[in-house]
């Protein structure tokens, strides 16, 4: 028997190679179950989170090989599962996606993601793109997209979906020049095929140029440009907007400066793109290397909004801040540290408000003991009319670790405590604090590695406790010899929660669960 299973197994060996050498087709994947529940006690149990069983089963496929002149790769996967008291057998498409190339031509078919332009389109569709590459000395790349905007393939075949449903066709030509100049120029047409909420359905038509310059030595220049259209369907109303970036970047040795401009108008609108409606910003960012292990820097950001004037109020805010950062301190190896000064300054009508923030920070090793802390104060100030309100705030954390070796086994334990304080005045303050513990332990000979965590948090207003929990977690995973690139897991955990409303209660989670590649 022993010798007929020898057989058959030699015989599947050469079979797989010989058709893997005749179609160059290889083929992986992966398989992920957990399994899940939490139970609750105590006197609030029934008005906190619910109880529940969980399972979720994840089946990725993927494979890539030739046929003829033609190269592909594909993605494949399922994910299937839920609250197993609310939700059984729902089961969900996660990926779909076909790359076929051939040549100068490629197809891509399933989830796509082809970036034209933060402005035109910077998101994931579900449908196909087509392009065609080293067209001409100038003409680098022309690409078509087209299909549906939406976040997953579940909402694309559900009539219940909340989202809205948007046709995206777009196409990008990129072009190059010499002294190292590139420009892309694309077009964008998106149109709603649902509503929500009875919001109406729109139209957008977006046309973006996004160029960049390299001819000087050390500057880098970038900008973008773009004009977008917006008509309601049902009223044939429309708004036009228009949105520019622009930044420079000089680099010399270890030195940096970075310049920015970018302006994005409230009428401009186009929802395959990403960028912050509304506003106008100026950034400058300076950093000065007075060697390889000290530098300094500074920064500023202002930017407001309400740039057509369609709001009664306009909101302005500045941040400046300098910096200074160090290593090898005083001559010592993994001694690292540094300081930063930053004010948040924010007016918007009659409301004025700005907070100073000073932070310092340091990492060294001792030994075998790693440590590092860091402690930041603010003072915070708000102005409305006659009220003048001000507080103090102070946060630090320190965190404490170290590493031993006891035959086949590692062991890094580490401790970790933050605190956090805020005063109004000087009878009184809310804070908070965390204090928590950590062993990472594993045995690299059997592919076994566990880490414990336990810790305890608490939150007072005034002088008063409103919050504390205790909390403690086990984490225990198994990479077997023979299935290196596959693991198992067990993971729990118990959180014993007290409030001051009388809300306590006590939470226990395990799970398990394992991963299967192939």
């Amino acid at each position: 028997m022993p010798v007929a299973r020898h057989k058959l197994k030699s015989f599947f060996l050469i079979s797989s190679i010989v058709v893997s050498s005749v179609s160059g087709f290889e083929l992986r994947g992966g398989l992920d179950q957990d399994f899940g529940f939490n139970s609750l006690s105590g006197p609030a149990s029934s008005t906190s989170v619910q109880p529940s069983s969980l399972s979720n089963t994840s089946l990725r496929l993927s494979g890539d090989g030739t046929a003829g002149a033609y190269n592909y790769y594909f993605d494949f996967g399922l994910r299937g599962g839920g609250d197993g008291m609310r939700y059984r057998g729902t089961t969900s498409l996660s990926n779909l996606r076909l790359h076929i190339e051939k040549e100068k031509h490629y197809l891509t078919a399933g989830n796509v993601f082809e970036h034209f332009s933060q402005f035109s389109l910077d998101a994931p569709v579900k449908g196909i793109s087509y392009g065609y590459k080293n067209i001409s000395s100038i003409v680098e790349n022309m690409t078509l997209v087209f299909g549906l905007d939406n976040p997953s393939w579940n909402d694309l075949f559900s009539s219940k979906s909340s989202s809205v449903k948007r046709m995206v066709a777009g196409a990008e030509v990129s072009t190059k020049w010499r002294g190292q100049t590139t420009a892309n120029l694309s077009y964008v047409f998106t149109n709603d095929l649902t509503s929500y909420n009875d919001v109406p359905e729109f139209a957008y038509n977006t046309v973006a140029l996004d160029w960049e310059n390299q001819s000087i030595a050390g500057l880098e220049l970038r900008g973008s440009s773009a004009f977008s259209g917006r008509l309601t369907k049902d009223t044939a109303d429309g708004t036009v907007g228009f949105a520019h970036h622009v930044s420079a970047i000089s680099v010399d040795g270890l030195n940096r400066a970075e310049l920015e401009y970018r302006r994005v108008s409230n009428d401009f609108a186009a929802p395959a793109g990403s960028y912050l409606q509304d506003r106008q910003s100026v950034k400058a960012k300076l950093r000065y290397g007075y060697s390889s292990d000290l530098s300094f820097s500074a920064g500023y950001l202002f930017y407001h909004n309400n740039l057509n004037r369609q709001l009664t109020v306009t909101t302005f805010n500045h941040k400046p801040e300098i910096g200074v950062s160090a290593r090898r301190l005083m001559g010592r190896r993994f001694a690292a540290g540094g300081s930063s000064y930053r004010i948040d300054s924010r007016l918007s009508g009659e409301v004025k408000s700005s907070d100073h923030i000073l932070g310092v920070n340091y990492s060294d090793r001792v030994s075998i003991i790693d440590f590092g802390g860091n402690l930041d104060y603010i003072f915070a100030r708000s102005k409305r009319d006659s009220v003048d309100d001000m507080q103090n705030r102070i946060g630090g954390s320190l965190s404490v670790s170290s590493r031993f070796v006891f035959g086949g086994m590692n062991l890094r334990p580490s401790l970790r405590y933050a605190k956090h304080y805020i005063s109004a005045d000087s009878t009184s303050g809310d804070g908070s604090d965390d204090i928590s513990v950590r062993a990472d332990i594993g045995w690299p000979g059997i592919g076994i590695s566990t880490n414990l965590v336990a810790g305890y948090n608490d939150q007072r207003r005034g002088k008063g406790s409103q919050f504390s929990k205790f909390y403690s977690n086990l984490m225990l995973n198994w990479r077997p010899d023979f299935l290196r690139q596959s693991s198992f897991y067990l993971r729990a955990g118990f959180n014993d929660i007290s409030q001051s409303s009388d809300g306590d209660f006590s939470e226990t989670l395990i799970s398990t669960g394992f991963n299967l590649e192939f």
